[in-house]
């Protein structure tokens, strides 16, 4: 695998060049401005082809917003491989496991070519001005109804011939989106205080604790993460300790799972083990055996769908 990591200093660009057996792509990331930093994580671009015809894509404490710029992409729901064509544009809520995903064309010929604007959970609720819970465990279509001028938005960036002009334009339209529906929509403080709670302690910290330092139930925390997150936070907490675990596995070929649990928080290696399937569909150690050159994912081939 090549790795050659390009930052451009003025529009804040960093592109990552993989070239494996696996295929050969860029992924680009830009990180948001600062006035949209509490709201949107980055802006990314993945372009080029890849020799596999599956990819599971694992959970994370963040949204996509996710522009299609090549040919559609299948998310399969079932074990007999059924599943939904996504074409155009369209938005990953907060997942409890696995998504498997098939590009509908041949990857032999054919680029893949995806932008996406990575949200907070906050600020997928302040932009999309719906309950969070109605697109948890969903990837649901973009059309006008719900995010007004996205055919625009898509052809915009269809069009636009440099990642600073795309990065540009999804970044003046989720501004002008949160000026015009994000003052009715703010996450409140409580629930962005115990997000960021819950990060620091990298999904360690009690659902308890975190109730006794905002003086509220268990329920009613419960119910406003619902709202405005998509999940229940001791839900989310497994989640984001298990996207460190990723992180750490990036860097790692040699791993002793037992030590790692409990660097990591769990209670035993059951519990570890638990989880790992859970949000992965496979052991850990098939995912060391199948995940992508980039390591956030496992590729076709490698498990079967996630049940």
């Amino acid at each position: 695998m090549r790795d050659e990591r390009t930052p451009d200093s003025r529009s804040r660009v960093e592109t990552v060049t993989f070239s494996s057996p696996l295929g050969s792509w860029e992924l680009s990331q830009c990180a948001a401005p600062a006035d949209l930093a509490p709201l949107v994580d980055c802006f990314w671009s993945v372009r080029g082809r890849v020799s596999y015809r599956r990819e599971t894509i694992l959970p994370t404490d963040r949204v996509e917003l996710m522009f299609n710029l090549g040919l559609p992409h299948r998310v399969i729901g079932s074990p007999d491989g059924g599943g939904t064509d996504f074409i155009r544009a369209w938005v990953s809520g907060l997942q409890e496991g696995p998504l498997v995903v098939e590009p509908q064309y041949d990857t032999s010929r054919y680029d893949s070519h995806l932008v996406s604007v990575r949200l907070h959970p906050q600020g997928a609720y302040a932009l999309l001005g719906v309950p969070m819970e109605e697109i948890a465990n969903q990837v649901v279509e973009i059309d006008a109804d719900l995010l007004p001028g996205i055919e625009e938005l898509r052809e915009r960036l269809f069009g636009a011939q440099t990642l600073d002009e795309r990065f540009g334009l999804l970044a003046r339209y989720v501004h002008r989106r949160f000026r015009a529906v994000a003052p009715a929509l703010t996450s409140s403080v409580k629930v962005s205080w115990a997000l960021e709670r819950l990060r620091r302690s990298g999904g360690c910290v009690s659902i308890g604790e975190l109730c006794e330092r905002l003086d509220i139930t268990r329920k009613h925390l419960t119910g406003m993460f619902h709202r405005q997150v998509g999940l229940a936070p001791k839900r989310l907490a497994r989640i984001v300790k298990f996207s460190r675990v990723v992180e750490h596995l990036k860097h790692c070929a040699d791993v002793r799972w037992a030590e790692l649990a409990v660097d990591f928080g769990y209670y035993d290696q059951s519990h570890f083990n638990r989880d790992f399937r859970a949000f992965t569909g496979a052991t850990p150690g098939e995912f060391l055996r199948h995940r992508s050159a980039d390591g956030t994912s496992l590729v076709a081939g490698a498990i079967s769908e996630p049940r």
